[in-house]
């Protein structure tokens, strides 16, 4: 009986090993997600990456308002868009998103998450940008830039931003602070 639970267990194991050792896990980061980075040329992209992506879209279009072309990467999984990048027309990867909740940071953040449960994650830094036009406040988990639109917040959650703007102190927000409706972008806003 032991030989024969012994024989079980090694098959369960030949079984289970290529399983574990192909599942990869891969997180969205300050620079990128798995191989796609910031900086790389998106002719060294790989047609597939197994675990993130089994198809690779890429389409050049002209940017009439900057007069110049601009690369947009596709990448799916099974189907579903799971990230974009976008190139320049030299071929430079400048920015690179995750366009699922399947894809997050190693806190967990992902694209479109409530900001009401994004702001109760561990390790998010509020950061006050006194220069700027718009979206004086933005956040940042794990490294990476996080954008919450400036209409996401509630009358408190406008307030403790006014009073930060007066005394240059980044402000300290719980859940509340946000409309029930409002999630980030996670990448933040470009401009």
């Amino acid at each position: 009986m032991k030989k024969l639970v012994q024989f079980f267990v090694f098959v369960v194991m030949l079984l289970v090993s290529p399983m574990l050792l192909s599942a990869q896990n891969f997180y969205v980061e300050a620079d990128g997600v798995g191989p796609i980075r910031v900086g790389m040329d998106y002719k060294t992209l790989p047609k597939s990456v197994e675990g993130l992506y089994d198809k690779l879209t890429v389409v050049e279009e002209y940017n009439s308002m900057e007069d110049y072309n601009e690369i947009y990467c596709t990448f799916s999984l099974n189907g579903q868009d799971i990230m974009y990048a976008t190139a320049n027309e030299e071929g430079d990867i400048w920015c690179v998103n995750a366009a699922t909740p399947n894809l997050r940071t190693k806190s967990g953040a992902y694209n479109g998450m409530p900001a009401r449960e994004f702001i109760k994650l561990q390790g998010v830094k509020v950061i006050l940008n006194l220069e700027a036009d718009y979206n004086q406040v933005s956040f940042e988990i794990d490294g990476v830039s996080v954008g919450i639109d400036e209409y996401s917040y509630t009358a408190t959650g406008n307030q403790k931003i006014q009073k930060a703007l007066r005394s240059k102190v980044a402000p300290s927000f719980v859940a509340t602070d946000f409309t029930s409706e409002s999630a980030i972008v996670l990448g933040g806003f470009s401009y």
